[in-house]
């Protein structure tokens, strides 16, 4: 239970860790508010955090954006243009995250040399688009000049993603994960936040 006094909106909730030595995957925790008493829930309500195991032959974290940089240069990040931007709008956690217009794209290159069973996990949500209109997760074997997908949606409200890339993703100096959207109005959007991938030494 969490007691917030008045004019207070942030509380921490603390999570005890326990490194037990164990080689084994990573795993989540959802913390939910839920059920306020005299006051009004925002609109993230629940959050998923992942504890990363840190004993040889573990999943390791090889890539995290959180975009709390306020741009996209720190992830070392290429985009399509400035219908792609960091800003408020985008965050599902923090200040930060990605808000992409219309047609637009970001993408990170990352060499996955010496691991297998690459994840990419991230936040994500849709607005406004119609029929046949997405918000894709691809990657790339090939430094960006073909792409595959995936997952693809259309929802508007914030979702948890953690897709498993095919083999040749694995042990790959050319590996790209990409974000798109395939809108035709300025008003169709899709987010992106708190990208992490993953693998395997």
């Amino acid at each position: 239970q969490l007691t917030f006094d008045p004019g207070v909106t942030t509380q921490n909730v603390v999570l005890t860790i326990v490194d037990d030595g164990d080689v084994e995957s990573d795993e989540t925790v959802q913390v939910t508010l839920s059920s306020p008493s005299n006051a009004t829930l925002g609109g993230n309500t629940v959050h998923t955090y992942t504890i990363n195991d840190n004993d040889a032959g573990g999943p390791q974290t090889l890539f995290f954006d959180d975009f709390e940089s306020g741009g996209f240069s720190a992830g070392g990040w290429t985009t399509s243009g400035r219908d792609a931007k960091v800003n408020s709008k985008g965050a599902y956690n923090g200040a930060f995250g990605v808000e992409m217009k219309q047609v637009a794209w970001t993408a990170k290159a990352l060499s996955t040399v010496g691991y297998t069973d690459i994840h990419v996990r991230y936040w994500r949500k849709t607005a406004q688009f119609d029929a046949g209109e997405y918000l894709y997760c691809e990657w790339s074997d090939d430094g960006g000049q073909s792409w595959y997908e995936l997952g693809s949606t259309q929802n508007t409200s914030w979702g948890y993603e953690d897709f498993t890339c095919p083999a040749g993703a694995e042990n790959n100096a050319d590996f790209q994960v990409r974000f798109r959207i395939n809108g035709n109005e300025k008003k169709e959007k899709g987010y992106v936040d708190d990208v992490e991938i993953m693998g395997t030494p």
